[in-house]
């Protein structure tokens, strides 16, 4: 599933009741606008009910966006229209301008935007300050309780089982990882660490829950000095295996209610031995303000760092996830396909996706799926985020291209993958094809890259997915490429491939996607992902000591043949082609085999022809 390069770029006005509650507090709070963003504490992609302040307030419940209620007007992020109510700014686009901006040029002095400081990160609110203090009596106030808070009916915190990820599956014992984290602050010469972020409990304890959609987490914060840890989580809710890892590792457990509180005296106790906290670059506004300013440090987690880095076990269960999900998705393309031209009664796309997962569930190791399926036809395929609901869902026209865009939780990895396909007696328009095989043969120019192991950011390679595209004069306007975990979620940092600048180089170890693609509005999308490991690559000569990597492919699905202009590819591409298909066939065939599933055996074997 690729990152927009527009994430979080879009505001517009609406008048709402809810607005009219909320502006009753504006007095007591002494503000004169609200603040809203899109997430939690942890700073999550995905949030859980409890958090979805911006969803209540607004009605609008995309992943990404903000909210801003004035006296006056309200700003929202949002493709949730309703166009007799709703103004739309796409900040980000030329001429267009962000939240704190807009302020600027429409409202006078003085004017304060009040938020609850435990929902934006510390390194955001910089960032706002300095841009509303360009101009006199602007300012951005933290308040003590959040006032959507007061008057929304949200749902409690989720009190979900917390369990144990296997040693088996995460390779290194807790143990280990927080040695090689105090190593960190020795090297530092701080005093802590705080970590905030929960895929970072969850990878640093080997521990994993269910309270967030589709990722494995559970709401918990840690702090980690050289003498002690402590875990804030509601234990009760641990399993024995989970409280007995603990003990085993020395972890204290306190209430996931006492983080805030607790941050004081560690100030203190650090102020004494005259060290600093570190707080990583997500940690929100409301940890920094409770520590002091003056005592923190703010830095690119370590644990992120770490994180990001696969073990050999962690390495060899990704592989193992990838191969298991490929039966699950030839069994679903090939009843698909078949389903599709029998005709017997339509089939809608969400329908389809249930049909994906249902071929999941019946997987070794399933916990669910890593994100919401994008099953999409025709021109549905060019939203890059679209996903089907039970009453937003288009019939499949078999004359018209797919695109499945999909992945899964499996105890010893996650997957996500995408392919693109078209099962129609038609034959595909020639711009259809062309701009397939140009995607593919940007997939290929990255899968087959070799690069210098750790020298290389990933933007410095991302045109080589593209340069196929540009000489077409065809683009996309997303990443290329996102890290992903190991049984935590589906979009991973520190790393990327994109056009966006990130100075994180490319390490033996990341996974990452490689997911070219190309979208026609109205007409149809195409992008073709699959999840590659970064590895070891022996060269004949080693310029200066120099080692270099390239990138292993892990997700076994066809790429399919009838959409590829076979004269547009060089032979090295169609070599690289015909062996990956002939892997996904010896990898494929024996487990369709041992399950019976003809039907699928032979649609991998169709479209693994040799091209």
């Amino acid at each position: 599933m690729p990152i927009h390069l527009d994430h979080y770029l879009f505001y517009l006005f609406y008048q709402l009741d809810y607005h009219d509650l909320l502006r009753r507090t504006y007095n007591q709070y002494q503000i004169n606008a609200f603040f809203v963003p899109s997430e939690d504490a942890h700073m999550s992609e995905y949030i859980a009910d409890t958090d979805k302040r911006r969803e209540w307030i607004s009605n609008f419940s995309g992943s990404a966006g903000h909210a801003l209620i004035t006296e006056k007007e309200a700003l929202l992020a949002s493709q949730e229209l309703d166009n007799a109510n709703w103004k739309l700014l796409k900040a980000g686009q030329p001429n267009v301008p962000s939240w704190y901006e807009y302020i600027l040029q429409n409202y006078q002095a003085p004017f304060k935007v009040g938020i609850d400081p435990k929902l934006i990160a510390f390194s955001e609110v910089r960032k706002i300050q300095d841009k509303l203090k360009s101009k006199s009596g602007f300012d951005l106030v933290p308040l003590s309780n959040n006032p959507i808070d007061d008057i929304a009916d949200l749902p409690p915190y989720p009190d979900n089982e917390v369990y144990v990820q296997p040693m088996k599956f995460a390779g290194k014992t807790v143990t280990q990882k927080l040695s090689e984290l105090r190593n960190y602050l020795t090297e530092k010469d701080c005093h802590s660490f705080i970590v905030t972020m929960l895929d970072e409990t969850a990878w640093l304890f080997n521990l994993r829950g269910t309270d967030i959609v589709y990722n494995p987490l559970f709401f918990s914060y840690a702090v980690v000095t050289q003498e002690s840890t402590t875990l804030f989580v509601n234990s009760a809710r641990m399993t024995s295996e989970a409280h007995k890892e603990m003990e085993n590792a020395n972890v204290n457990l306190k209430p996931y209610e006492e983080f805030y509180p607790s941050l004081k005296q560690l100030s203190l106790d650090a102020e004494n031995e005259n060290k600093k906290i570190l707080v990583s670059d997500k940690a929100n506004w409301e940890v920094v303000r409770s520590i002091g300013e003056k005592q923190i440090d703010v830095v690119r987690s370590p644990i992120g760092d770490a994180k990001a880095i696969k073990n050999e076990v962690e390495l060899q269960g990704t592989r193992e996830a990838h191969a298991r999900d490929g039966i699950a998705l030839t069994q679903y393309f090939g009843w698909l396909e078949e389903t599709l031209k029998e005709n017997k009664a339509p089939l809608k796309e969400y329908d389809a996706a249930l049909k994906l997962e249902e071929y999941r569930s019946k997987l070794d190791n399933f916990k669910g799926l890593s994100f919401n399926t994008i099953s999409a036809t025709g021109a549905n395929g060019a939203i890059i985020h679209y996903s089907p609901s039970t009453t937003d869902s288009s019939v499949i026209d078999i004359e018209k291209v797919y695109l499945c865009d999909s992945g899964a939780q499996f105890l010893d990895g996650t997957t996500d993958v995408t392919r693109t396909y078209f099962f129609g007696s038609q034959p595909p328009s020639d711009k259809l094809k062309r701009a397939f095989t140009r995607v593919l043969q940007g997939h290929i120019a990255l899968a087959t890259a070799v690069i210098p192991t750790d020298k290389v950011p990933g933007p410095f390679i991302d045109s080589f997915a593209r340069l196929p595209l540009w000489k077409e004069g065809l683009e996309y306007n997303h990443g290329t490429g996102h890290g992903i975990g190991s049984h935590i979620g589906a979009h991973e940092g520190p790393h990327t491939i994109s056009p966006r600048w990130n100075d994180v180089t490319l390490k033996n170890g990341y996974l990452v996607s490689n997911e070219p693609g190309y979208y026609e509005e109205g007409q149809f999308g195409i992008r073709t992902e699959t999840i590659v490991a970064i590895v070891p690559h022996k060269t004949p000569y080693n310029y200066n000591g120099t080692q270099f990597s390239t990138f292993e492919t892990l997700t076994m699905c066809p790429l399919g043949t009838n959409l590829i202009e076979a004269e547009l590819l060089s032979q090295s591409e169609k070599d690289w082609l015909n062996t990956y298909h002939e892997r996904c066939v010896s990898v494929l065939k024996p487990e369709l085999e041992k399950r019976g599933d003809t039907r699928a055996i032979a649609w991998l074997e169709k479209n693994s022809r040799s091209v």
